[in-house]
């Protein structure tokens, strides 16, 4: 009987408890459990490390939305800091894109104010990105040859809002214009698409 250690035994006729069976069970041998202890304990452990796997997991995830939602507070406090220091040069570029565009056909624009009220930032849905919304007030008049001469509402005043996008950590604006809504209008118009910051 090799690779046994031979238990000891209450009377000489203990037959079972040599075998590793009876009263004395597996406990007085110094042997490998049987198969199905063994594969119980296979069992165990293989449950507790995909167990742990699964914490681990569900802890990394709860900390990368946490470190997603940090830096994405500093880079909204960041552009809205660098819109307040550039607002006078970002007001040339807009209104230099928008005469760009073309838009509205048949008008040209002969100024552009901004509101005193600060950019209302928002965040597109899809992508991510920082969208400011600022205010603005338009005036138009009539291209020659372009049809709108004899419309006499060419001359009013328009209220808009002028879009502008966070992209490699600076303001660009295509000159798009939201005509007739404010910044909070706009956000509810297209609230499936812009959410808060």
């Amino acid at each position: 009987m090799s690779g046994y250690a031979v238990p000891a035994l209450r009377n000489g006729n203990d037959r079972n408890a040599l075998l590793g069976y009876g009263s004395l069970g597996w406990k007085g041998i110094t042997r490998c459990p049987p198969a199905h202890e063994a594969s119980a304990v296979l069992w165990f452990l293989t449950r507790l490390v995909l167990l742990a796997a699964a914490v681990l997991l569900g802890v990394g995830w709860v900390l990368r939305g946490a470190y997603r939602t940090r830096r994405a507070r500093r880079e909204a406090t960041r552009a809205a800091a660098s819109f307040a220091k550039r607002r006078p040069e970002l007001a040339d570029e807009f209104r230099r894109a928008a005469q760009a565009t073309g838009k509205p056909r048949g008008l040209v624009w002969k100024r552009c104010d901004w509101l005193p009220a600060d950019a209302l930032l928002v965040r597109d849905v899809a992508t991510g990105e920082l969208i400011a919304l600022v205010g603005v007030t338009i005036a138009f008049e009539a291209e020659a040859g372009g049809g709108m001469e004899e419309v006499e509402a060419v001359g009013n005043l328009r209220d808009a809002t002028a879009v502008f996008h966070w992209r490699d950590g600076r303001w660009q604006t295509e000159g798009r214009t939201v005509f007739n809504l404010s910044p909070e209008q706009t956000r509810q118009r297209y609230g499936v698409s812009l959410g808060d910051v």
